[in-house]
């Protein structure tokens, strides 16, 4: 019988430990003893669900990943360091099932292509320092922040773009109009152009936004990050 083979968690190396069944175990010390944690199921960003462990690190302090990440660090050679740039997945849509040869990294470099907008071009020729090149992709450089605001969420362009009353993408918006108003000096009229927005709406997510967040650590937190991405 082929001995069961467990690999360090980067950065947590002595602490914790993974194998190809998708399992994640402490290491016994004379502290605590071994076993294998239990995953949680949390809603993550865009509404989607992933399954989780919490591991404490050399300094006590508590991180949460996903498993099928740490899978894919230990067995896949994805970096976790680089996460933006790409995400993981279960290829059967079981987020319980996080067996090595059902997870598959997906970089948005090859899921974001996409072609020209042929609406946009149809109606005015923009001369071509109005374009930024992405990898294979064409991208408006104001639909360019969009992106990276999607990409930031995981959430399609269509979704940030659409008149959906989901409590996930309203929120994206909110993030979006920030960004475009308050952060990129953009008129009301034309962040709510970008965003699929009247200039009220608008207004109002900005200042809703602005809100939360003198109280809200986790938004200000988004805010933050997303501030470097653009």
């Amino acid at each position: 019988m082929e001995k069961e083979e467990w690999v360090d968690v980067k950065d947590f190396e002595g602490f914790y430990v993974v194998n190809k069944k998708g399992e994640v175990k402490r290491i016994s010390t004379h502290h605590s003893s071994g076993n294998i944690l239990k995953p949680s199921i949390i809603g993550g960003d865009g509404g989607r669900l992933y399954s989780y462990v919490q591991l404490y690190d050399k300094y006590k302090i508590r991180k949460s990943f996903k498993i099928s990440d740490l899978i894919a660090q230990a067995f896949l050679g994805a970096d976790l360091s680089r996460k933006k740039e790409f995400k993981t997945i279960n290829k059967d849509g079981d987020i319980s099932n996080n067996n090595l040869d059902n997870i598959e990294i997906v970089y948005y470099s090859s899921v974001r292509k996409r072609i020209l907008d042929r609406k946009r071009l149809s109606k005015e020729v923009k001369p071509m320092s109005y374009w930024v090149f992405v990898g294979m992709d064409v991208v408006n450089q104001d639909d360019r922040i969009n992106r990276q605001i999607c990409d930031y969420f995981d959430v399609e362009l269509s979704d940030l773009k659409s008149n959906t009353r989901r409590s996930d993408i309203v929120r994206i918006k909110r993030y979006a109009c920030y960004i475009h108003h308050r952060i990129k000096g953009f008129t009301v009229e034309k962040t709510g152009d970008l965003v699929g927005l009247n200039h009220s709406t608008v207004t109002y997510h900005c200042k809703t936004l602005n809100d939360i967040m003198s109280y809200s650590k986790e938004d200000q937190q988004h805010l933050e990050k997303l501030k470097k991405l653009i």
